[in-house]
């Protein structure tokens, strides 16, 4: 393989780069940042957010949190489980992101 300089740096460049990529798109937070986003079509899948919307907008502000409770309650299973794992994982990754900011700032 004889290769001059330029078409060398050219190859070694694209390796490098896609080492890059694929290190970015495999980190931890895009793993828990892709599964929310599974997460969330499986949920507009199941539910009816239009349904939801209109609903949500005939409550009084105070008695917003008793309507989504009331609805999640007696929502199906599958839904319940795919709003708490959405939750879970939402929370798990604010909770990253602050201890990393808080770990490069000191």
């Amino acid at each position: 393989m004889n290769m001059t300089s330029p078409q060398l740096q050219k190859s070694i460049m694209r390796r490098v780069y896609a080492v890059w990529f694929l290190r970015k798109v495999t980190s931890p937070l895009f793993v828990r940042v892709y599964i929310m986003l599974a997460l969330i079509f499986q949920l507009v899948r199941s539910v009816s957010v239009t349904d939801i919307v209109s609903n949500i907008g005939n409550v009084k502000v105070f008695n917003t949190f008793n309507y989504l409770m009331d609805a999640f309650v007696k929502t199906e299973p599958a839904v319940q489980v795919y709003t708490m794992l959405f939750a879970a994982l939402g929370i798990w990754v604010m909770y990253e992101r602050r201890r990393q900011t808080q770990f490069v700032s000191e």
